[in-house]
């Protein structure tokens, strides 16, 4: 004889509950694949704010060096900017202008290296880079297509590495 719970649905208790559990099961493996790709990009930035730390030692230990730095950002990070924040900003009505006075207020921290926008950065929005000097106050170099290239120059004579 049957119950009469079971012919409301027609199905066991077992099968919605199998149901439910595969919902379940997928919901969370798709958070999984969500957060596992956060992860990744911020990795990735960590990586480049490395790679180009590592680049500009290399450049300052060597006698001389004239290159291109090419590394590759997540397509959400627009620029990477060097800039020395207690020194006066030039051209103020710029792109550049408009990213130093949204990074002025990492002047406490004496970094020199910036990502902007810095929210989209996982909280490597600044490094400090040593032995840099650069003409321009600050100097930004755009991403494009994830992809960004810094030129970077130490001559035979010079104590500082020349970014831009």
């Amino acid at each position: 004889m049957k119950k009469r719970g079971q012919q409301l649905f027609g199905m066991s208790f077992s099968v919605i509950f199998g149901i439910i559990l595969t919902v379940v099961l997928i919901g969370l493996a798709s958070y999984m694949i969500v957060k596992f790709l956060e992860y990744r990009t911020c990795a990735d930035i960590g990586l480049f704010v490395q790679d180009v730390d590592d680049e500009v030692k290399e450049a300052w230990n060597s006698q001389q060096k004239t290159g291109v730095f090419t590394s590759t950002l997540p397509s959400k990070i627009e620029y990477v900017c060097f800039a020395n924040l207690s020194a006066p900003m030039v051209g103020a009505n710029t792109e550049e202008g408009k990213i130093f006075r949204e990074i002025e207020r990492y002047e406490v921290y004496k970094a020199s290296m910036f990502l902007y926008p810095p929210e989209k950065a996982c909280n490597i929005e600044y490094k400090k880079i040593e032995h840099i000097i650069f003409e321009k106050n600050p100097t930004c170099f755009p991403v494009v297509n994830g992809k960004v290239q810094i030129k970077i120059q130490k001559g035979f004579n010079d104590a500082l590495v020349k970014i831009g």
